[in-house]
């Protein structure tokens, strides 16, 4: 359609040309071959998306529900995907307001599936969108907020309501949040949320949540930045980092083992937690050696090794053999130690 082309033009413009369309389409009346139907007022609110103009892709959402409760337009169907779009608008602006909109609609979509038999309801996409957003900001207590979806989300699946089942995307926006918090207690929130995933994925409860090597990787990160000068936080938080890279270790699949990124955050987890430098230099030293042996070595490793283990860089100098490298994609080998 006419409507799909615009929405997939990359010209700036595209997004209100697409609606000039769908108002002329509007205008031929509701008996005319050419109404609109959902997938075009959808295409529309993406393209405003894309554009991060929310408001006016929430106004195109409002004007949809006009003509559906006024039966104006019987092919107009209110659904989840819609209400998807209009909230993912509305967080790619990532700012309070964008924020408090966003779940404005969520709110509107848990009442809306109460009320009335609506195609609309609340699913694991419109958390996920909300969860990983949140994630990525640094709003007031956005890590709080973000659990606190999590909590809505097991509690709505746990009635009964399916269609909001927590998965691997859930579960790394919250982890991810963690990771990226100021807050003392980080590295044990984060636990807690792994630890609760494990334990219904255990029961069955929830399906594809299994920790995979990107959460694992992000409790590295959330162990590595953790700022607190409480010895006892610093050493739990270590055993944290110790126990993860070990956990990554015993797993032999691809998907599910260490990467570059795991052995570079570990090492500065070592760094920055660990009690003594003689400490952290003997795990650093330990955990490179598997990391040559698995060929992941990389920028990214080599950099990490410098800044938190100087001795044991220089002492490597450019002596980095192929081998060490072999898991490495090429575009992203470029050692130069």
């Amino acid at each position: 359609s006419v409507i799909h082309a615009w929405s997939s033009s990359s010209d700036p413009d595209s997004a209100s040309r697409a609606e000039a369309v769908l108002r002329e389409m509007i205008k031929q009346g509701p008996n005319s071959n050419a109404r609109p139907d959902t997938i075009a007022f959808t295409s529309v609110i993406n393209n405003y998306a894309k554009y991060r103009q929310p408001q006016k892709a929430e106004a195109i959402l409002r004007e949809m529900l006009q003509l559906w409760e006024g039966g104006k337009n019987m092919d107009l169907t209110p659904d989840t995907i819609i209400f998807n779009a209009v909230i993912d608008s509305w967080t790619k602006i990532g700012n309070q307001q964008g924020f408090d909109n966003a779940e404005s609609i969520l709110r509107e979509m848990v009442e809306l599936a109460k009320s009335r038999n609506w195609m609309v309801e609340p699913d694991t996409a419109t958390f996920n969108t909300l969860i990983h957003a949140l994630a990525k900001t640094k709003l007031p207590n956005f890590e709080e907020r973000v659990e606190m979806l999590l909590k809505e989300m097991l509690g709505m699946n746990a009635s009964g309501r399916t269609c909001v089942m927590p998965n691997l995307i859930t579960l790394d926006g919250v982890i991810l949040a963690w990771s990226r918090s100021n807050k003392a207690e980080k590295v044990l929130r984060a636990c807690h949320v792994l630890e609760k995933f494990n334990d219904l994925h255990k029961k069955r409860q929830i399906k594809n949540a299994r920790p995979d090597t990107r959460i694992l990787n992000s409790i590295l990160k959330t162990c590595a930045s953790l700022r607190s000068n409480d010895r006892q936080q610093k050493h739990h938080a270590m055993r944290i980092a110790i126990r993860t890279m070990d956990d990554l270790l015993l797993k032999s699949s691809h998907h599910h083992g260490p990467d570059s990124t795991s052995f570079g955050l570990f090492f500065k987890a070592c760094a920055n937690l660990s009690l003594t430098k003689q400490e952290s230099d003997k795990l650093i030293n330990a955990n490179f050696q598997q990391c040559c042996q698995k060929g992941w070595v990389n920028d990214f490793v080599l950099d990490s090794l410098r800044r938190n283990s100087p001795k044991l860089f220089r002492f490597i100098g450019l002596n980095i053999p192929p081998k060490w490298s072999r898991k490495i994609h090429p575009k992203y080998k470029n050692i130069h130690a």
